[in-house]
């Protein structure tokens, strides 16, 4: 009776490990595939922006960006911002781009968004005074690939113009920071 006792609470505490492992991997499974699907959107709507632009400047954004020689750079991601909706253009209006990306000023402008205008990383992360590090980067012709392991990416294709963007979820850079 002892034994089948043990044999009946081994088979439940096993049961319950499996049943356990396969719930947790279809959770885990949900999430993955939510993920990806942000991700792909995310990039659509990149994409998108980055065509809107070419159509608007005859050529995609330079990954860095200088009003004037010798000038504060800025990043490809505020000169696309525009080119998202309607809040984004009147978000950039107050831009300057002969401050430093993290001046006060600069800071302010797009430090306020709503999180529905925070498409290079809806995820909040503490930076200070502003709060947010992208995961898309584009990688410029003097630029090293950003890390060592796989990174999703696109080839955005405009005639013969051509613009990498790649996806590196664990990013420790600012979105308004002119690197990458």
């Amino acid at each position: 009776m002892r034994v089948s006792r043990l044999f009946g609470v081994g088979i439940l505490l096993v049961g319950f490990t499996v049943a356990g492992y396969w719930c947790g991997l279809r959770v885990g499974g949900q999430k993955h595939h939510y993920e990806k699907l942000r991700s792909q959107a995310n990039f659509d709507h990149l994409e998108l922006a980055f065509q809107i632009y070419h159509r608007t400047h005859g050529e995609f954004p330079p990954t860095r960006y200088q009003a004037e020689p010798n000038g504060p750079i800025h990043s490809w991601r505020v000169l696309l911002a525009p080119h998202f909706a309607e809040e984004h253009a009147r978000l950039f209006q107050s831009w300057d781009f002969f401050k430093e990306w993290d001046s006060d000023e600069n800071l302010r402008v797009f430090g306020n968004a709503p999180p529905h205008l925070r498409i290079y990383n809806p995820k909040l992360v503490d930076y200070g005074r502003s709060s947010e590090f992208t995961q898309y980067l584009a990688i410029g012709e003097l630029d090293e690939w950003p890390t060592e392991t796989p990174l999703a990416s696109r080839l955005i294709v405009c005639g013969k113009d051509r613009f990498l963007l790649v996806e590196a979820p664990d990013s420790r850079i600012h979105w308004l920071e002119p690197k990458f």
